[in-house]
């Protein structure tokens, strides 16, 4: 087996599960450790839900992106091991989420701009009213 390949072997006896990652080091993560994630996961999905029929107002967002934010965070942690990961592998992640949060971030920014009075035109010449000291056209457009 290459150093790139990741070798799992689950033991009944022993209740454990082993990671090898290619490198001598070895890191056990309980079956107990497993089912508590799960049960985490579980327990945040029902909150999810519950929460989807709640009204909270502006904070169902904040709830919803809280609950997201912890269960990837879990499924990250336990299920695909970081938490035994290298360095670089971390520096990936993170670099990700920042990524995801600029991107979020402009999105938010288009979205409160897009009422603002900055950008609007002059109001009157919806209605055919032309802005004080504007020039008269020589030809006026025929309709």
């Amino acid at each position: 087996m290459s150093q790139q390949q990741t070798r799992i072997s689950t033991g009944t006896s022993q209740q454990q599960t082993r990671i090898s990652t290619g490198t001598s080091q070895q890191h056990t993560i309980s079956v107990p450790t497993y089912l508590a994630v799960f049960g985490a996961l579980m327990v945040l999905t029902a909150v999810t839900v519950a929460s989807a029929h709640v009204d909270l107002g502006h904070f169902n967002i904040v709830v919803a992106l809280v609950v997201a934010f912890t269960k990837a965070t879990l499924v990250v942690t336990y299920f695909m091991h970081l938490r035994y990961g290298t360095n670089m592998t971390r520096a990936i992640l993170v670099s990700g989420v920042i990524a995801v949060f600029l991107l979020m971030g402009i999105a938010i920014d288009d979205l409160r701009s897009r009422d603002s009075q900055t950008y609007m035109p002059f109001i009157g010449a919806l209605d055919g009213v032309r802005p004080p000291d504007a020039p008269v056209p020589a030809h006026p457009p025929e309709e």
